[in-house]
Parts: structure tokens; C-alpha cells; sequence
């Protein structure tokens, strides 16, 4: 199996800070997410990843999704310089493709998600800190029984500590409506990822794999932002809890009947 192991070493982080990617997270901190990947990174903008820079020292080209660039070219993804990634991104092209109400109606929950981790971690009396989102199972590859079939591995949305240690991991999945809550990638099925990914595998996955992962994360985020709160983490095993919370966020902004509704189709799940 293909292990994913996320945190970027001190090579890459140094040769990434010479880049312009770098200087657009600097300067647009408030509405851009930094995710710390296996060995690159990705900018996150309204909970799309904008661009993927996996080779900074090389050449200092970002891949991006095309559509992000021309709603009209919906497929595949291509290089750009990082210094063009910026401009883009600055001139409003990117932002207005996402922005355009045909992607932004398609991908609602995935936007919250990003504006709610960004608001708390700019909220100082918060008792957490958002570390990562889009958050997936350790391994790529799984297959069934048979070894014949693979499965698509679990993904949260969102993965919150709390500031003081011993860290308390929560994480987090967010919905939208109360279409969202059913469903092949409902309540159910993040219930069975979370079952699978903490109880049902044999060893200990927090420590092993979710704790060594969250501390990657942390010394990443020292190296490249060293005042924001990510990387006032501890970085010892030992000061963070091995049990995570599991938590669901949803949401409903269309008015008190509405929001009975939601209530009333949780109960049901």
C-alpha cells in the first residue's frame, strides 16, 4: 500500500519562501489556506486548491486546474510560473471563475468549509485551531478482501486541535442542506470512515499515523509561518490525546423552518 505522510522538509520549505506562491499566501493570509501535503503543498481558495507546488527549487512552476483559469476549459490541469499564479490570482481571474455562481452553487459546502476555518483561526479567544482540511485516510490504496476491488479511501473535511495541550483532534465534517446529509457520501458513510479509520484497523493508528501527521504539519507551519497559531502546536506525542472527537457542522441560512428541517433529518440519520 501507498502511504501518504503529510509534512515538507526544510529544503522545500526554504526553496518555497523564494517563490511568488509564497509571497501570495503572505499577503492574502485572510482568504487563502496553506495545506501542508505528502512532500508538496497546496493553496486552498474558498476550499479549492488553486494550485499544487511540488518542486519549487526546480523550476518554480505551480500546477492549477484549467477551469480556474477558463470556466470554458473544464478538463485537466496544467504548469504556470508561480509569478503567474499570482497575477491571476490578483487580477481576479481566479477568484471570479470560482466565484461565478455556476461553480460557487456547485461546490457551496466546500466554501464554508474554508470560510469557517479561516474566521477561527483568525479569532484569538477560539479554543481551537484548524491544522488541515481535505484531511485523508493514510493510505491511498485499499482494496477488499478479495483484493480485487479498490476503495476510495475516507476524507474529513476539517482537522481541529485545541490550543492548550494536551491537544484534544477533533474532526470535523461539514454539511450543507439537508441533501447533504444522506447519501452515498452522507452522515452514514463518514460514520463508517471513522469507524474503519480509528477502531476497525488493527494497530494503533493515532499515534502511528494521525498524531505523527499533525505534528508534520506543525513543524511545516514553523518553518514557513512561524507567527501563525498552527505552529504554536506542541510537537511531542506525548501532549496530544489519543482518542479524536468526531464532530458534524450543518448548516442551513435560509431561515428557521429550514433549520428544523436539518434537525429533524440528523435526528433521522
Amino acid at each position: 500500500m501507498s502511504k501518504i505522510m503529510r509534512g515538507v522538509d526544510n529544503k522545500f520549505a526554504e526553496a518555497f519562501m523564494e517563490t511568488a506562491a509564497y509571497d501570495l499566501l503572505k499577503q492574502h493570509r485572510d482568504e487563502l489556506f496553506l495545506g501542508i501535503r505528502n512532500g508538496y503543498i497546496n493553496i486552498y481558495y474558498r476550499g479549492s486548491s488553486i494550485c499544487k507546488c511540488t518542486s519549487p527549487n526546480r523550476r518554480k512552476n505551480v500546477e492549477i486546474a484549467k477551469r480556474y483559469l477558463d470556466l470554458n476549459d473544464q478538463e485537466g490541469t496544467k504548469d504556470i510560473p508561480a509569478d503567474d499564479l499570482k497575477r491571476e490570482y490578483e487580477n481576479e481571474n481566479i477568484k471570479n471563475n470560482i466565484n461565478d455562481s455556476r461553480y460557487a452553487k456547485k461546490f457551496k459546502e466546500r466554501i464554508a468549509q474554508q470560510q469557517l476555518v479561516i474566521e477561527n483561526n483568525k479569532t484569538r479567544d477560539s479554543e481551537w485551531v484548524c491544522v488541515d482540511i481535505e484531511y485523508e485516510k493514510q493510505f491511498e490504496k485499499e482494496y477488499d478482501n478479495k483484493n480485487t476491488k479498490r476503495k476510495k479511501p475516507g476524507r474529513f473535511d476539517i482537522i481541529a486541535v485545541t490550543k492548550e495541550a494536551p491537544h484534544s483532534v477533533a474532526l470535523i465534517e461539514l454539511k450543507c442542506g439537508t441533501k447533504a446529509i444522506g447519501g452515498d457520501s452522507g452522515i452514514v458513510k463518514h460514520a463508517e470512515d471513522y469507524y474503519d479509520l480509528f477502531f476497525k484497523p488493527k494497530g494503533k493508528v493515532v499515534e502511528e499515523h494521525l498524531i505523527p501527521e499533525i505534528i508534520k504539519i506543525v513543524i511545516s507551519y514553523r518553518m514557513l509561518f512561524p507567527d501563525h497559531p498552527i505552529s504554536h502546536l506542541a510537537t511531542k506525542k506525548n501532549e496530544y490525546c489519543k482518542i479524536p472527537k468526531f464532530y458534524f457542522i450543518t448548516l442551513e441560512n435560509t431561515g428557521d423552518q429550514a433549520r428544523d428541517t436539518m434537525r429533524n433529518t440528523m435526528r433521522k440519520y
